[in-house]
């Protein structure tokens, strides 16, 4: 959903994976199935920087905001960054209009650290975590510090809706409803069994 929308409004974007090696391939193929129907080329209106094992992203992260090709270096294909025509302008934090962090695990605190530039106008950064993973980022969220977030399956779902673009979210969400349903009867039945044990003994 997030890339229909980016594509729709004819924004250029880069794809960039780190922890989960999955996700690059994941984001990898999806872009390159939406790319013709928008007439989007790769290097020239979206790109990816593949991906980056969790020792030492950090560093990489770090050396992005100040000079983004220096930390990258190399896109998922093996190109230097500095060569796509989308990145010529791109040197830093400064020149980057958004980050959209999607996670499964912990790193938040990366782009907020190193991306957030407290010193100038804020970079806006929006979240979307597993639903476990958002109570901790909703005080972030009223701070200001998150500009937006979408929580987990259900965030996905009302995204797809707005944009009036059904997809994986809304055909899991059925799925999502009966297992919601499925945990409630078995609290139920749990407790019905507590009770007439205590009344048997």
């Amino acid at each position: 959903a997030t890339m229909k929308h980016l594509m729709s409004k004819k924004l250029k974007f880069a794809l960039f994976t780190f922890i989960d090696p999955q996700g690059r391939d994941l984001s990898l193929r999806l872009a390159e199935r939406l790319a013709p129907k928008y007439g989007y080329k790769y290097g020239e209106d979206w790109c990816s920087f593949g991906f980056r094992p969790s020792s030492g992203v950090d560093q990489t992260i770090k050396t992005m905001s100040t000079d983004l090709p220096g930390g990258i270096v190399t896109d998922v294909n093996g190109a230097p960054i500095a060569s796509l025509p989308m990145m010529k302008d791109i040197k830093s934090a400064d020149e980057v209009g958004m980050v959209i962090n999607f996670a499964s695990t912990q790193s938040l605190d990366l782009w907020l650290q190193f991306f957030a530039r407290p010193d100038k106008s804020p970079l806006p950064i929006l979240y979307a975590p597993t639903s476990v993973m958002a109570p901790e980022a909703y005080p972030l969220l009223r701070s200001g510090q998150l500009k937006g977030m979408l929580t987990g399956l259900k965030g996905a779902i009302e995204y797809e809706a707005l944009l009036k673009e059904p997809g994986f979210a809304t055909s899991a969400s059925a799925s999502l409803s009966w297992a919601h349903f499925l945990i409630i009867v078995l609290i139920v039945l749990g407790n019905v069994g507590m009770y007439l044990e205590k009344k048997r003994v």
